[in-house]
């Protein structure tokens, strides 16, 4: 990742621009606390009782971390100061002041409000050379943004989330507000080939009760970041006291989503723009999707020829006859 980074400063500074403003190095270093907080969430139940009381605060308050000095952060923690250093030192930190770099920058990463992130955009711009610099940092930014996703995640885990899904008996997709289009697109493309899918939108404000019977042998995909919907943290803790599988696409290992989550594919979702970016999310479901499709046997493959072949039959997509006229409404194919 960090050649990935001296490799874009590089060619900016070749082509004489100046590099764009932290947000690509702020990134990188939010994406090594999610690596750090998923190392020591998995140290946890290894780790002695001082260490883990320790760890535990860490994970719960990772604020107190980048904020407060060490004596301080130990006095919250209930723990004595050189048991921070020897947390530190577990995982391979020189010091305590390291240790709390990745706490400090992900929280000077984290966006601003709507508005005052729509104002920062407004006084960078002003003009066409400002405006161009502007759209590249955004096209880079979120280039960081798919290669880190893809690094905290791997192969593995993405595997493992795509059999939970196959094997539910229903899946419940959740996404509101700006994550709304990425539980869209999951849905649309996994009923291509699958009848047990449930959107949740909430139509009619009808929103808990498509929920309402979910058990043991659903799986509930739920996507947000920070600011998290409210609904969808609810509806996420819901369905784990009912005993459901959720996988969780969120930025944090600590997001409010996390401890009800039987596994969390992280994502960062950086942006220069007003708004945080979405097109890691989108990766990460047409990820899931392949991996679906690709292990899915004939089974997978009959229902997407049955899928096409009742596309068709509504003339649902613009096909061009010889003559240049679209086909009519069950109008079929010549042979």
């Amino acid at each position: 990742m960090l050649h990935f980074l001296l490799k874009l400063h590089y060619t900016a500074a070749k082509q004489g621009e100046r590099e764009p403003a932290n947000s690509r190095v702020l990134m990188a270093m939010s994406m090594d606390f999610q690596i750090l907080s998923q190392r020591i969430s998995d140290a946890f139940p290894s780790l002695s009782p001082q260490l883990r009381q320790a760890a535990r605060h860490v994970l719960d308050y990772p604020e107190d971390v980048a904020l407060l000095s060490m004596r301080r952060l130990a006095g919250r923690a209930g723990v004595q100061p050189s048991t921070m250093v020897r947390l530190a030192k577990f995982f391979e930190f020189d010091s305590f002041p390291a240790f709390q770099e990745p706490f400090q920058h992900q929280l000077r990463g984290r966006p601003g409000g709507y508005l005052d992130r729509a104002r920062d955009l407004q006084a960078r711009s002003g003009d066409d050379s400002k405006t161009g610099k502007l759209l590249e940092e955004l096209l880079v930014t979120d280039f960081a943004n798919l290669q880190s996703t893809h690094d905290a995640n791997g192969a593995d885990l993405m595997i493992r989330c795509a059999k939970l899904l196959s094997g539910a008996s229903r899946v419940f997709i959740l996404g509101l507000r700006s994550c709304y289009p990425v539980a869209y697109a999951f849905h649309y493309s996994y009923r291509m080939f699958e009848d047990n899918g449930v959107l949740l939108d909430g139509q009619g404000g009808a929103f808990s009760d498509d929920l309402r019977a979910v058990s043991s042998t659903d799986v509930v995909l739920a996507i947000s970041f920070e600011p998290y919907s409210r609904e969808t943290v609810q509806a996420v803790a819901y369905a784990k006291a009912n005993n459901a599988n959720v996988i969780a696409i969120t930025d944090s290992r600590v997001s409010p989503m996390a401890e009800a989550a039987n596994e969390i594919l992280l994502l960062s979702v950086t942006s220069p723009s007003f708004f945080p970016s979405i097109a890691s999310a989108i990766t990460l479901v047409q990820g899931l999707l392949a991996v679906m499709v690709a292990e899915g046997g004939k089974q997978t493959l009959d229902s997407i020829d049955e899928t096409e072949r009742q596309l068709e039959t509504f003339n649902a997509y613009w096909i061009s006859n010889r003559m240049g006229r679209q086909r009519g409404p069950f109008e079929r194919k010549s042979t």
